[in-house]
């Protein structure tokens, strides 16, 4: 598959010209405004949300917190969400992200070829980097499927299939060698601290570069999977500089499982096919289309487009 990287700006005018949409290449700002799509500023809205029949995200307050969701540094977040388990980890990471406290997203257009129809092509937009929380110090955050989709209804987004990871590591003009961590007393895993070390290595391995990054983390993925192995995550990618994913695509672990190396990368809920702006979950039920995306696996049903919430 040959893919054609467009700049941000000849994207940005497709959109404008082509529909009544459009897609920013900063679409949060410090305050976490969404992605223009249509909708409100609620988080939710446009032909996405319609197609997912998603509420508003609104931002949630916490009582007992032990930093504030809104203000802390990314670093402070991820220590504190280390100390916290399960269902209290969640809430204050998903937190921070409805509220804003994280870095604006970066979306990078990727123009990809249709399998069966030579000449046409589906634009779509990809996250530079994976999702991140806080403002300052800004890190990289594993999430629970769940709250990874909650994110993702959060800013009209979706998570991406299996073939779209590897198309995104082809594509990346910064690819990272995997970083794999071994836990210690006081680091498992799970842990906050764990997650903060690997962040600072993969900082140090990106050495201030920007544009599309790939590698640094595994990729929680959609597909026909989530719908075989209900109350698991699907999980794919970490791929070597060599393009060999080192983790398969694998269902073993819980949806309730997170560890350092998972990461949440989100696709633009909005695609441009033919100069129009089209809902990317209409892209992916489309016989023709959905390859350009999808690959071998083809069109997705809704229930394999998303995890419960």
């Amino acid at each position: 598959m040959r893919l054609i990287p467009l700049s941000l700006a000849v994207f940005g005018a497709s959109l404008l010209a082509g529909a009544a949409l459009a897609l920013s290449s900063r679409s949060a700002s410090a305050a976490g405004s969404p992605p223009s799509a249509g909708g409100d500023a609620s988080g939710v809205g446009g032909d996405a949300g319609r197609t997912f029949g998603i509420a508003p995200s609104s931002t949630l307050t916490l009582a007992n917190a032990p930093v504030d969701p809104l203000t802390a540094s990314g670093r402070e977040l991820m220590l504190a969400a280390g100390r916290l388990s399960g269902e209290a980890r969640e809430r204050l990471l998903l937190a921070a992200i409805l509220g804003g406290n994280h870095p604006p997203l970066e979306w990078i257009p990727l123009s990809l070829p249709v399998p069966s129809q030579p000449g046409r092509t589906v634009t779509v937009g990809v996250l530079a980097d994976y999702l991140r929380v806080g403002r300052t110090s800004p890190v990289r955050v594993p999430l629970w499927p769940s709250t990874a989709q909650r994110a993702a209804d959060h800013f009209r987004a979706m998570l991406p299939p299996k073939a779209m990871v590897d198309t995104i590591w082809r594509a990346a003009m910064i690819k990272v060698a995997p970083r794999s961590m071994q836990p210690r007393d006081g680091a498992s895993r799970e842990s906050g601290v764990l997650t903060v070390e690997h962040d600072d290595h993969v900082n140090a391995a990106i050495g201030g570069r920007v544009g599309l990054i790939a590698g640094q983390k595994k990729d929680i993925i959609v597909g026909g999977a989530i719908v075989r192995n209900p109350g698991k995550v699907i999980i794919y990618g970490w791929h070597r500089t060599s393009g060999e994913p080192i983790q398969p695509a694998s269902a073993v672990h819980s949806a309730r499982y997170v560890d350092y190396s998972h990461g949440t990368r989100l696709l633009h809920g909005e695609a441009v096919v033919d100069g129009r702006a089209v809902a990317l979950a209409d892209v992916l039920a489309d016989p023709a289309l959905a390859p350009a995306i999808t690959g071998s696996e083809g069109t997705l049903s809704l229930a394999a487009m998303r995890y419960s919430v």
